[in-house]
């Protein structure tokens, strides 16, 4: 019987050096404490946090659903609550004859006779406890007792090393979000300045630059007026027209990027609709959008098509001098496609691909990042055609 028990003890001991799943292992005990001490029923009960009652957590020879369902208060009228609430092993001996503690029904249905129950105990609490009952009247022995709190003593090291992992485990992830956030506002910070350097370069490139271009403008044509010269005058005010025209579309550019992103709340199609609207439709270019399929992509394909619509869309407004401007959306069976075409005055792509100008290089890397493909057709005097493929 000895050389059994010794058996038993260390199977269940390597299954809890390595690291099965608490449950399975509490299955495991439970069947193996059956299956040694040879008795027809066994169970492991763990105490709730809250100490009011214990829970069933493995069983053998009770019902299926039993574990589910059955829950047991921590009081001293059984002596699966004694045996928690005290230290040392309770049995009964004889049910027939029992007047300290009441029978579970569970076990009153099947005929038991005799229980034995030992403490499964805990660093802080004890976990709960571990039962065998049988269908005779049974007297246990020393040994069988020593066996049982033994199994009870291996699961409460493995309940404390499962316990110690989860808590490292909560830990690591803890630090982990906290790590990730950081880094996520540390980029948002530095999306933020690097928005910011790219505005100021922008409004001195462009918005500052027309406006001083204005002042000039209107000093020349208020002398020419004062000389009498209307004619060249009217020229001067003619390109003071133009240049605030210019101003205006850019500090319209410039406010739609500085509005909240609506990307995230709207989708791709809407949000390129609401660009078309807010920019190019107020900068007086016929503006035509067609969607055939697109449907939810994923976030990160997205961000990439509308910033790159909404370089290619800064480069027709600011360069082309174009009249018309149409963006097409289609979804194929494994990718998405972005088709950008104006009618303006083209340029030559081999010179602009040198020098990585007008936003090219930016749309190139967007693409790459996604393992896409970029196709660009310009001719001066001809107007810009550009595509983007990108897989899903």
């Amino acid at each position: 019987m000895y050389a059994r028990h010794q058996a038993a003890l260390v199977e269940l001991t390597q299954a809890a050096l390595s690291n099965t799943d608490l449950s399975v292992l509490l299955r495991r005990a439970a069947v193996l404490v059956a299956d040694t001490l040879a008795v027809a029923y066994s169970a492991i009960w763990e105490l709730l946090p809250d100490h009011s009652r214990l829970v069933l957590r493995s069983a053998v020879g009770w019902q299926d659903d039993a574990t589910a369902r059955m829950t047991v208060a921590l009081a001293k009228t059984s002596p699966i609550g004694t045996t928690v609430l005290g230290s040392a092993p309770v049995i009964v001996a004889d049910w027939l004859s029992e007047t300290r503690f009441m029978q579970l029904p569970a076990l009153t249905d099947h005929g038991v006779l005799s229980s034995l129950t030992v403490v499964v105990p805990g660093q802080t609490r004890p976990f709960g406890c571990l039962g065998v009952d049988v269908t005779a009247i049974r007297m246990f022995s020393d040994e069988e007792i020593c066996f049982l709190q033994a199994v009870a003593n291996v699961l409460a090291l493995a309940i404390e090393r499962f316990e110690s992992n989860l808590a490292i485990e909560r830990r690591v992830e803890e630090r982990t979000r906290a790590i990730e956030q950081l880094l996520v506002a540390a980029a948002q910070e530095q999306a933020v300045l690097e928005e910011r350097q790219r505005l100021a370069r922008d409004l001195h490139d462009s918005v500052i630059q027309a406006l001083y271009s204005v002042t000039l403008h209107a000093q020349g044509a208020r002398r020419l007026l004062a000389s009498g010269e209307l004619s060249t005058a009217a020229d001067a005010l003619r390109g003071l027209q133009d240049t605030a025209q210019e101003a205006l579309d850019e500090m319209r550019l410039l406010i739609f990027d500085l509005r909240p992103p609506i990307l995230e709340q709207v989708g791709l199609v809407a949000a390129v609709q609401a660009r078309l609207n807010a920019v190019e439709g107020r900068a007086n270019l016929q503006t035509k959008l067609i969607v055939d399929g697109v449907g939810d992509l994923p976030s990160l394909v997205e961000q990439a098509l509308y910033r790159i619509a909404q370089e290619s869309l800064n480069n027709t407004l600011k360069h082309a001098h174009a009249q018309h401007v149409t963006v097409r959306l289609r979804r194929a069976a494994t990718a998405v496609l972005l088709e950008i075409s104006d009618d303006g005055v083209g340029f030559d792509p081999a010179t602009a691909g040198e020098t990585g100008g007008m936003g090219l290089r930016g749309i190139a890397e967007r693409v790459a990042q996604l393992d896409g493909t970029f196709i660009l057709q310009s001719v001066p005097g001809a107007g810009t055609w550009l595509s983007v493929e990108v897989p899903l």
